[in-house]
């Protein structure tokens, strides 16, 4: 039972909750053998409405965007200390004319704050386009009606303080190394061939370090989620989903109150799509196996008695006709499936699958057993007449093992809201008129809904998986792209501070391949630095990410191998083109242009 309150001013949920535990506790003990077990919990709405995963999902986004920023910045500051270096001497005259360090770090800080304004515009233009991609992928009715994507006053203020925040921050420790540059050296050299001291050198290969490191936390995000979706693309929880349709009709007014007149409803209509052309076999059921919908109960084996709710198994369970079992393609193992009787009659009769038959007869042939609901006290108990194959009631993006489960005849479980299944000879969404038919026909009130095949009810399940793979690798194409930009910067900003030691040596008798090894010899241990510290990362990151990924370990040796070496030949190829201009130096013009 759901209760909703409105806590009065001051009052917390937790203290809340606890007066309410008492009140439960005491009610309890008035009356023991009705309410032993009874507990009541209070909530936040929020909470009740936004689950863990969810927020969890939100984090993970929120996560990922942010190391995406990261590196964007990271190679935003690369470049501004780049180019403060090479205006060593502007700056250095602008000092000697009388300019303070605080004016000259405010100029360049300006400039950086000026860079993040004028692109956020640009970003938040994406932003719309590529929300109307996110909004397409989702299916319809998938999304809570209390959920709304929107690009609204918060998000662009927020865009605004963090465009700020970023252009502050990156432009800040440029902005310093450059005005703390030495006056006499900077207007002696004239710019030319300085590097900019060693303490630019080593926060350039930082930074570049640091965006190799982010890349490598996303990418590994990015596959492990690629994985889990493949996984959860190739799962088909028992069923033979292909030539299966699905659909739900629903049965209005007061004439379908009666149970009875409910079943037989449903039952004729069954039958009647049964007998089309084409059609293989169809049933009803109270639910659409794979889409995440069900009934469960706490149930108790015959001479097993259990003392309390807290150890009474819950079992995954269906209300549905004849052929259920046929219509899904999944085989009875042992005993039968139900009769048209035992389906539209509470005979008290249960087809298992194997995973209930396992952990409730472990040594026994289940046949013939008897297993009932918690607490019933009518001495009700169904007996099994078959063990099916295991299914999948749920969804498919569970990331646990099928569950125990069991199916009973519809008229312990009828429903307004009807699923109907059908298995046919062909393509099944060509029977879709003839159903629609053959329901009009049995009452023209009946409305036909959720029309879809089971291909589409399998990736209408999955669709947060696709989407997670699609971002998380969206996320990390960006980041491989801007890390490997940052390495090839700072490896070539190095190649050219070092002409006249490339020219040297090559004058000594240095050969291109001794050169390109100098050169890529320093990018790789700039990304082998990076890779490192990113896999540290990423074993810690994805550990929080478990229970968002479908057959996959978040330690999956795999994927942590793969985007290793994807990233160390991205990391070398990003080395080996200024490697390879590094040779092509004229070792005289080098040396006299020094």
């Amino acid at each position: 039972m759901q209760v909703f309150g409105r806590l009065k001013p001051g009052i917390a949920v937790g203290a809340a909750s606890a007066e309410l535990s008492s009140l439960s506790e005491k009610i309890a003990a008035l009356r023991p053998e009705q309410q032993a077990d009874w507990r009541v919990v209070a909530l936040d709405l929020r909470d009740e409405f936004i689950d863990p995963d969810t927020r969890l999902v939100i984090a993970t986004m929120m996560g990922a965007v942010t190391f995406v920023l990261l590196i964007a910045c990271a190679n935003v500051a690369n470049l501004l200390l780049a180019r403060a270096t090479s205006r060593s001497r502007e700056i250095a005259i602008r000092a000697a004319l009388g300019a303070g360090r605080g004016r000259i770090v405010r100029q360049l800080l300006t400039e950086s704050v000026l860079l993040a304004l004028v692109s956020t515009p640009i970003g938040i233009g994406i932003a719309y386009w590529l929300l109307d991609v996110i909004l397409a992928s989702i299916p319809a009715g998938d999304m809570p009606y209390y959920f709304k994507f929107e690009i609204n006053g918060a998000v662009l203020l927020y865009t605004v303080i963090v465009a700020l925040a970023t252009g502050v921050g990156f432009g800040l420790a440029p902005a310093l190394q450059a005005a703390r540059g030495d006056l006499q050296t900077s207007l002696k050299d004239g710019g030319r061939g300085s590097a900019g001291g060693v303490g630019r050198q080593r926060l350039r290969a930082a930074f570049a370090t640091a965006e190799v490191a982010l890349s490598m936390v996303l990418l590994v995000g990015a596959a492990l989620f690629f994985k889990s979706f493949v996984a959860a693309q190739n799962r088909t929880g028992g069923i033979k989903i292909d030539n299966l349709m699905t659909m739900r009709f629903f049965l209005p007014g007061a004439r379908y109150d009666s149970l009875a007149v409910m079943s037989r409803r449903v039952d004729e209509i069954a039958q009647r799509v049964e007998a089309l052309p084409g059609v293989v076999a169809a049933a009803a059921s109270n639910q659409i196996p794979l889409s995440g919908g069900g009934s469960g109960s706490l149930v108790q084996v015959e001479g097993k008695p259990v003392a309390s709710r807290a150890e009474a198994p819950s079992v995954a369970w269906t209300g549905a006709t004849e052929h259920w079992f046929e219509t899904l393609g999944v085989q009875i193992a042992r005993g039968r499936a139900l009769t048209n009787f035992e389906s539209q009659n509470r005979t008290g009769v249960a087809v298992i699958n194997e995973t209930m038959a396992r952990q409730f007869w472990p040594d026994v042939d289940p046949v013939g057993r008897r297993f009932g609901y918690f607490g019933d006290t009518t001495g009700s108990w169904f007996t099994v007449v078959g063990v099916s194959r295991d299914f999948r009631s749920g969804g498919l993006d569970d990331p646990g093992p099928i569950g125990p489960a069991y199916v009973v005849g519809y008229r312990y479980l009828p429903t307004r809201n009807t699923a109907l299944l059908i298995r046919t000879t062909g393509e099944p969404t060509q029977i879709t008129s003839a159903v629609r038919r053959v329901i009009r026909d049995a009452d023209p009130t009946l409305p036909v809904f959720q029309v879809a095949s089971m291909q589409r009810v399998r990736a209408d399940t999955i669709w947060s998986q696709r989407l997670f793979g699609w971002m998380f690798s969206m996320f990390g194409i960006v980041a491989v792209v801007l890390a490997s930009i940052g390495v090839y910067g700072v490896i070539a900003y190095g190649v050219s501070q070092r002409t006249q030691e490339i020219g040297v040596r090559v004058a000594l008798g240095a050969q291109p391949g001794d050169v390109i090894r100098l050169v890529v010899r320093g990018g790789a241990i700039l990304a082998g630095t990076g890779i490192v510290i990113g896999l540290a990362g990423a074993f810690a990151v994805t550990r929080v990410i478990q229970s968002l990924l479908v057959d996959v370990s978040a330690t999956d040796p795999a994927s942590f191998v793969s985007v290793t070496l994807f990233l160390t030949a991205v990391a070398l190829f990003a080395s080996y083109v200024p490697a390879r201009r590094a040779t092509r130096v004229d070792p005289l013009t080098a040396l006299r242009a020094e």
